[in-house]
């Protein structure tokens, strides 16, 4: 099988401009900051250009295997990466970030016991189990990436994460190859594998953009998070959860979440009575 030229362009552009990130991470001592981030865009660069000498050089069915094999070890670096952007959003609130991180761990958990159930579901006679999990596994971890963009939208004045924050560039290219590959699978799911030259520059294109929009980020200079921007409505969240979390446990796990939800409110309440009497 043939590439069009455009596509070998678009092949050597992503690792070409990630890394330049890498260098530009490690001169701005970026790399300490974020670690996951720094080791996803290192290993985005080395697999790219292995799985073109494989190409190039092998027989197809390796670089059917090579593919799979830096597809699944790529998902998983993502998902280290977005559990860095999502710790690192609440790093002025340990309370809040203790819970994050393990609702976050969770859903990881159930996402893989859905892709495998999932792949052993679906797949037919001629199918790989292997490639039906990864497949379904990407698709959670795209649509998980487009979550955590819109999280960030949501609630970063909350957390005080500026625009221009380079923990907000990390996201928001993944956000963009997350559109872009998840409007691609609906297409082929709905029309089956028509135009795929198309389809493959389409989405190796959208990658490039998140490539890009990393390099701005990282070549830009960016604001800094002060302690001044922590809005006190999220430091009484962080304090109400904190409480909660200290006290013994009563109902389990959904009793002890509406005990905390109840706390929140109760201090929200107090809160804006104070105001008013004020």
């Amino acid at each position: 099988m043939h590439l069009h030229w455009t596509e070998y362009v678009l092949w050597f552009a992503a690792p070409s401009i990630q890394a330049l990130i890498v260098f530009l991470m490690v001169k701005k001592r970026l790399r300490q900051e974020y670690p996951a981030f720094f080791t996803y865009t290192l290993y985005q660069v080395l697999s790219l250009l292995l799985l073109f000498a494989v190409w190039v050089l092998l027989p197809y069915r390796m670089y059917f295997y090579a593919f799979w094999t830096t597809s699944a070890l790529s998902v998983l670096i993502s998902f280290v990466v977005m559990h860095e952007v999502f710790a690192e959003a609440f790093r002025p609130y340990e309370a809040l970030r203790d819970l994050g991180a393990m609702l976050f761990r969770w859903s990881g958990l159930i996402l893989l016991m859905l892709a495998v159930l999932s792949a052993t579901v679906t797949r037919t006679y001629s199918s790989d189990i292997v490639q039906e999990a990864m497949v379904t596994l990407e698709r959670s971890v795209l649509m998980m990436q487009c979550g955590l963009v819109l999280f960030l939208l949501l609630f970063s004045k909350y957390l005080g994460i500026s625009k221009r924050h380079y923990l907000f560039g990390i996201a928001l290219g993944f956000g963009i190859n997350a559109s872009v590959d998840l409007i691609i699978n609906a297409v082929q799911s709905h029309f089956g594998f028509m135009a795929v030259t198309t389809l493959r520059l389409i989405s190796s294109a959208g990658y490039n953009i998140a490539a890009l929009t990393w390099l701005t980020y990282t070549v830009l200079p960016a604001p800094a998070r002060r302690k001044a921007e922590v809005l006190p409505q999220s430091e009484r969240w962080n304090s109400a959860l904190a409480v909660a979390m200290d006290l013994p446990p009563s109902e389990g796990f959904l009793g002890d979440m509406e005990r905390t939800v109840d706390r929140l409110l109760h201090q929200r309440g107090a809160a804006e009575l104070k105001h008013k009497v004020g």
